[in-house]
C-alpha cells in the first residue's frame, strides 16, 4: 500500500498532466475555454505539502475518465467537485473523506458522470451537508445508507425516477434534508433536430 506522501505526489503529477492535456487540446481546437477554466484554479502551482491541508478541490469539466484512488488521502478536503466528467466508477477511497461537507458528482450546468451506483460506504461521510447528483443519468438507485447522513441538508438531482424513490421521499419527509429536483433542458442536438424538421 502506498504512503500518503506517494499518493499526494501522484495527485500533483495528475494536475500537471491535466494542464498539459488541456493546453494541447486548446491549441489544436483553438478553444481555450476549458484550459482557462483550469488555469484559474491554480492547482499546478500547489506543492505536495499544500495538498495535506487543501479544503476545496474543483475537478469539474476536465474530461476525466477515471478518478485516482489517491484523492482519498486528501483528509482535510471539505468540498469536492467532479461534475461534468466521464467517470464510470467511483473509487472506494472517496468514502474515506470524513471531513467532506459538499460533494458535487454532477451539476445541472456542467453535467454528470457515468457511474451507475453510489457505494453504501457513503455512510462514512458523516459531515456531508450537500450532495449534487444532477445529470448522473446512469445512476438509477440510491443506497439506503444515505438516510444515515444526519447532517445532509441539501440533495440536488435531475432524475425523476430517483426523486420518486422511497429513499428520497423519506429524506424529504422525515429528515431536515431539502431535496431539489430540477427538470433538465433538452440537449442542443435535440433542439437543433426539432428546428430542422
Amino acid at each position: 500500500m502506498e504512503s500518503k506522501q506517494q499518493a499526494l505526489e501522484a495527485i500533483k503529477e495528475l494536475f500537471l498532466i491535466i494542464e498539459e492535456h488541456l493546453h494541447e487540446k486548446a491549441i489544436n481546437e483553438k478553444n481555450f475555454f476549458l484550459y482557462n477554466l483550469w488555469s484559474e484554479r491554480y492547482y499546478t502551482y500547489l506543492e505536495v505539502a499544500d495538498l495535506y491541508k487543501i479544503k476545496k478541490l474543483d475537478l469539474s469539466m476536465l474530461e476525466m475518465q477515471y478518478l485516482l484512488p489517491d484523492f482519498g488521502y486528501l483528509s482535510a478536503l471539505e468540498e469536492f467537485n467532479i461534475s461534468g466528467n466521464y467517470i464510470p466508477e467511483l473509487p472506494d477511497s472517496l468514502w474515506n473523506l470524513y471531513n467532506l461537507k459538499s460533494l458535487y458528482l454532477g451539476s445541472s450546468v456542467f453535467g454528470g458522470n457515468l457511474f451507475k451506483e453510489l457505494s453504501p460506504k457513503i455512510r462514512n461521510l458523516k459531515n456531508l451537508e450537500i450532495l449534487d447528483i444532477s445529470l448522473c443519468d446512469n445512476l438509477t438507485a440510491l443506497p439506503k445508507e444515505l438516510l444515515e447522513l444526519n447532517n445532509l441538508l441539501y440533495l440536488r438531482m435531475t432524475q425523476e425516477e430517483l426523486y420518486q424513490s422511497d429513499i428520497v421521499q423519506t429524506l424529504m419527509n422525515e429528515t431536515q434534508c431539502c431535496v431539489l429536483f430540477e427538470e433538465t433542458l433538452p440537449s442542443i442536438d435535440q433542439v437543433l433536430g426539432e428546428i430542422d424538421e
